[in-house]
């Protein structure tokens, strides 16, 4: 199957990028009606090891010769210990699982809010990592001509929206958020991470409701896997920080995005408190357009042994 016959076979949302969820859903249905997610610790090269291993090995979603899209979070122009930006470590061992997988090209992206990217892609250290992988691009797409428009028929707040382009012309698309505090959603997880693929986020902020625009966003922006990183958690001051940072060391990976949020809310304290995924809104509304899991006891969490 070719890329471009394998993208049609998923119509319905970006790029057909619902369907290797869709077939984890079905393969595992008969088994358990719990969205999983997978927890690993320690060092990232390991963890992405497990967790790869866990979920079943990212061959089964990777086409032969594929192209796989990766959206870490490069938003600002801050250090990997601040929890601000995705650990350049743990991109780096998802790259080098994406080749192991088969994959033939992986393209790093984000659409970031800083100045100047430059700037981010050195201070985070991810600009270093995409350099020493020959397959590996890195976009940061800075202009009209990057997007299309995209009709958003779920959504209740936002009804259109400038998407990345080149969602459409991948095999796989993999989140790679960071597990950090948001001064206006609370958290800033897999689903906030989303907004790096549009063009214009400045509706989200001031014309409807943001938690509702990252639900209805969510929609029509699936990844295949997520893989969030929960090393570095930025408790306070966020998005940008600095702020208070819990060194948690963990890492989270799962088909379904909202439940993988869900319990990624659970690894810290945000603001000193304890949080679970139903009191987070814009998870809640994920959930009631049936984007997936937020109630806790519907979600079956795998604890990865060292």
């Amino acid at each position: 199957m070719d890329r471009r016959s394998f993208i049609r076979t998923g119509i319905g949302t970006v790029g057909g990028l619902l369907l290797p969820w869709e077939r984890h859903l079905a393969s595992t249905s008969s088994v358990s009606s719990k969205a999983k997610v997978w927890i690993a610790e320690g060092l990232p090269q390991e963890a992405v090891r497990q967790l790869v291993k866990a979920v079943g090995g990212l061959e089964v979603i990777i086409p032969v010769n594929g192209v796989v899209l990766l959206k870490p979070n490069i938003a600002f122009p801050a250090p990997p210990e601040w929890g601000v930006t995705t650990d350049p470590e743990f991109l780096d061992a998802i790259i080098g699982a994406c080749f192991d997988a088969g994959a033939r090209r992986v393209i790093v992206t984000d659409h970031p809010v800083g100045a100047s990217p430059e700037k981010n892609l050195v201070r985070s250290g991810i600009g270093a990592v995409c350099d020493k992988w020959d397959n590996a691009k890195l976009l940061i797409p800075d202009g009209a001509q990057y997007y299309r428009p995209y009709e958003v028929p779920q959504g209740k707040a936002l009804k259109t929206t400038q998407v990345l382009k080149s969602l459409d012309k991948v095999d796989l698309f993999i989140n790679l958020p960071t597990a950090k505090h948001h001064s206006a959603t609370g958290v800033s997880l897999g689903l906030k991470n989303l907004m790096g693929l549009i063009q214009d986020r400045v509706p989200f902020h001031s014309e409807f409701d943001l938690h509702q625009g990252i639900a209805d966003l969510a929609s029509v922006i699936r990844p295949g896997i997520t893989f969030l990183d929960a090393r570095y958690c930025l408790l306070s001051g966020g998005p940008t920080g600095p702020g208070q940072v819990e060194q948690a060391g963990k890492y989270l990976a799962g088909f379904d995005p909202v439940a993988v949020d869900a319990i990624g809310v659970e690894q810290a304290r945000w603001e000193g408190r304890i949080q679970k995924g139903s009191g987070i809104p814009h998870l809640v509304k994920a959930n009631e357009l049936g984007l997936g899991e937020v109630r806790r006891d519907l979600i079956d969490v795998i604890e990865l042994q060292t």
